[in-house]
């Protein structure tokens, strides 16, 4: 089986992504470090992180896990409105 995450894998190999890019998954075998080297590639700025005790769509279920660590991008970037 292929990894979906295979920069081989011409579907999956973007290509010049300038913006800031954030990753937020559960600790999980899925996610090897293969994968975390590969997201961090994506992007010049990459926000990677491993949460623990979440589920698939944590941002529902733990709303202030997920607005916390969106803020702490967001002003590691300085993107944030003035």
């Amino acid at each position: 089986m292929v990894s979906p995450w295979d920069p081989s894998q011409p579907t999956w190999d973007l290509q010049n992504v300038r913006a800031p890019v954030l990753v937020m998954n559960t600790r999980s075998p899925f996610y090897t470090p293969e994968y975390e080297a590969y997201v961090r590639r994506l992007s010049p700025k990459p926000d990677y992180r491993t949460l623990e005790g979440v589920g698939h769509f944590f941002m529902l279920g733990q709303p202030t896990v997920f607005n916390k660590a969106l803020m702490e991008m967001l002003r590691e970037f300085d993107l944030l409105a003035k």
